[in-house]
């Protein structure tokens, strides 16, 4: 059944008993795309998601923007096949993909938004138990070539906000048709606070909810970010790198650097001081290294840093982040249906800190060969 919308790795779990992080599951899992095919490490991260789904017993609700994980789609007609209550909510430009022809074909429950934007959200929701949510699409492009990171999270409260939020859409509301269903954005989570945001009618308190936390930064700034449009944002950055001392090192994906984006510049240029000589404290900005794509030379097909991922005193146990499905964007804050989480518990802050220093060295790897090679003046030509 389809409806169309009105408005037409790393990875670790933990919280068992006797845990010191609390009893509720929060396990972390990131790709590994190396510079290219020859350097990834498949995680086989789509292999979780597909436990959750084999294991719902009575709705597995999925939100999807590209959608062709065939080992996904797959489980979700396993799921069907049980009886299980299976609903989905895509976007109705990608209607076309694997994904959504599979659903459609099976009949499927499936509702198709939204008219102003995109629906960009990237979660499940399974049994009152699970949330499955993160910066990447359900897709073999975006699960193995992309930088992108994960989370399955276990949190009565938690699952109740997501399942609102998709019941919404489901229902045919989305963007500026939705409501805010609760009056608190944040839970409890092995004792420590987890805020939930989603846009557009909280898109507005989430960008200014990442500049305070930027404004927050005690000892480091580091961020991963796809696109970023985002001057208030930026400017915060090179405020606590130039004013407050505090370092700030950021990977942006080279196609929002090269003629997209002045955001990216912009922070590069901040970096240095009048007499040409670099900051003490940055910002240092870099390109992505990553250049794995499936059709070689084509970017449309991967090698994308496609995180939408800012981290405070990474390294610290005071360590806190801002991540999910939020690029730093007008559109993310006004017009998609999108989720941002930001994250007080250091254990999974510090282990996207290592999945960010990956990345970071091919980043800087890929400014060492260009140069090597001759290809232009300085580093800074292509780090901007």
């Amino acid at each position: 059944m389809l409806a169309l919308a009105t408005a037409c790795s790393s990875k670790f779990g933990f919280g068992d008993p006797g845990g010191g992080d609390g009893r509720e599951r929060f396990s972390v899992f990131y790709s590994e795309p190396g510079r290219d095919q020859d350097t990834m490490i498949d995680k086989h991260v789509d292999d979780e998601l597909v436990k959750l789904i084999d294991g719902a017993e009575r709705y597995m609700y999925l939100a999807v923007y590209n959608f062709n994980m065939n080992s996904v789609v797959q489980a979700v007609l396993r799921a069907d096949q049980r009886n299980v209550d299976v609903r989905i909510v895509g976007d109705i430009d990608e209607f076309y993909t694997s994904g959504y022809q599979a659903m459609y074909v099976n009949n499927i429950n499936m509702t198709l938004g939204n008219a102003t934007g995109i629906q960009h959200d990237k979660f499940a929701v399974v049994d009152d138990k699970y949330v499955f949510m993160g910066t990447g699409n359900i897709s073999d492009t975006d699960m193995v070539r992309n930088n992108n990171n994960w989370y399955i999270i276990g949190n009565e409260t938690l699952v109740k906000l997501y399942k609102d939020e998709f019941l919404q859409m489901h229902n045919g509301l989305f963007a500026a048709q939705k409501r805010q269903r609760s009056a608190t954005t944040t839970v409890i989570i092995n004792n420590n606070p987890l805020e939930i945001y989603f846009s557009p009618y909280l898109g507005a308190e989430a960008m200014d909810r990442i500049i305070t936390l930027v404004e927050s930064a005690k000892t480091s700034i580091h961020y991963m970010i796809f696109a970023d449009t985002h001057d208030e944002l930026d400017a915060a950055i090179v405020k606590m790198a130039r004013q407050r001392g505090i370092p700030a090192y950021g990977i942006h994906d080279s196609t929002f650097v090269i003629g997209i984006s002045e955001e990216a510049p912009k922070l590069y240029s901040a970096g240095f001081n009048n007499d040409g000589s670099m900051s003490a404290t940055g910002p240092f900005v870099r390109w992505d290294g990553n250049e794995n794509t499936s059709v070689k030379n084509n970017p449309a097909h991967g090698g994308k840093m496609h995180c939408k991922t800012l981290l405070v005193d990474a390294g610290t146990p005071n360590a806190r982040m801002a991540t999910g499905s939020f690029n730093w964007s007008d559109n993310a804050i006004n017009n998609n249906d999108e989720n941002v989480i930001i994250v007080n518990q250091a254990r999974v802050v510090n282990t996207i800190y290592e999945q960010w220093k990956g990345a970071w060295g091919i980043a800087n790897d890929m400014a060492l060969k260009v140069v090597q090679h001759g290809t232009v003046a300085s580093a800074g030509d292509i780090v901007i």
